[in-house]
């Protein structure tokens, strides 16, 4: 294990680690450069370079905890920093050991949550996210896959990830967790757009409804391949209720080639689609238009609250 921090980077290791790829596929391991500048008549002098990698095995060295080592010491490092530069990286992750930091720039939080995931296989898209009726060959369950995009309102990508379901926990319910997770700042505004498989459950739907009130600044736009359960009235409820808070629509071409381009491993190929792709979506759209029309409706009877449905009888796509 090299010692942190260390002077320099091989060439190798700089290249492998920091090549901006979409999906850093093995890259698990952080590294953080830093340069330390004081100021002395009216000029900045360098008083000292290095670099931070990760320690496994010591849970205080995290990729987090090492960002909060350069903005602690980066903090020290003012017109009145006195003494050694690397003694200031002791005293400030000590508790308590300095009180100032400096906000994260984009660029850190790249470093912080970048994905490690391989991109979806091109067959694994298209089998999951097609909006046939019918499954088609090879015939394998429809799973629920949830891919996301986290944006600043300028339009630069903070974040970007896919989750599918795991046994008792959901895509959507992953997502919630992995949002909450980057301590986004709660006055700031953000945008996330989200393509899914399937349309959320109504337990998923209840969860995402909380969650933006959570966040009255983030606008949350859902997209979905195909309508879950679309004739059951628990599912009707579930997306009504979804509605009220985050607007629901049906994925179609320019969607699914965003999705394509931002989540497959498609090796520069570009999205083709499949035969009849919108006709299927013109049909789904009507029948969410009409479950969602159903609701807005001034003469309609008011139907059963959402959170009324028993647990039990919520069933839920795997």
């Amino acid at each position: 294990m090299p010692r942190n921090p260390m002077d320099r980077l091989d060439p190798r290791t700089f290249y492998f680690h920091f090549c901006n790829l979409e999906f850093a596929n093995g890259r698990n391991r952080s590294y953080l450069c830093f340069q330390v500048e004081r100021e002395e008549n009216g000029s900045l002098v360098l008083i000292d370079t290095g670099v931070f990698v990760n320690q496994l095995g010591l849970s205080n060295l995290g990729g987090k905890s090492i960002f909060r080592k350069f903005r602690l010491m980066y903090a020290f490092s003012g017109p009145g920093a006195q003494g050694n530069p690397r003694s200031w990286v002791q005293k400030a992750t000590r508790p308590g050991g300095c009180r100032k930091t400096l906000s994260a720039s984009p660029f850190f939080s790249f470093l912080l949550h970048r994905n490690t995931k391989n991109g979806l296989k091109e067959d694994v898209f298209k089998q999951q996210f097609g909006n046939q009726p019918r499954v088609t060959k090879p015939y394998r369950r429809r799973k629920t896959y949830l891919c996301y995009q986290l944006k600043e309102l300028d339009g630069s990508t903070i974040d970007k990830d896919y989750f599918q379901n795991k046994k008792k926990r959901h895509a959507e319910i992953r997502f919630i967790d992995k949002i909450k997770s980057l301590g986004l700042d709660r006055v700031q505004s953000y945008e996330i757009t989200c393509y899914i498989t399937w349309s959320p459950c109504p337990t998923c739907a209840l969860e995402l409804v909380a969650f933006t009130r959570d966040y009255p600044r983030l606008s949350l736009q859902i997209f979905a391949s195909r309508l879950y359960f679309h004739w059951r009235r628990w599912s009707i409820q579930g997306l009504q209720q979804l509605q009220t808070s985050v607007p629901v629509a049906v994925m179609r071409y320019p969607e699914f080639a965003d999705c394509w381009e931002n989540f497959v491993d498609h090796r520069g190929e570009p999205f083709e689609g499949w035969d009849k792709l919108r006709e299927y979506s013109e049909s789904i759209d009507r029948r969410l238009q009409k479950i969602l029309r159903v609701r807005s409706c001034p003469g309609c009877r008011p139907r059963a609250s959402l959170s009324c449905t028993p647990p039990s009888q919520l069933l839920a796509p795997s």
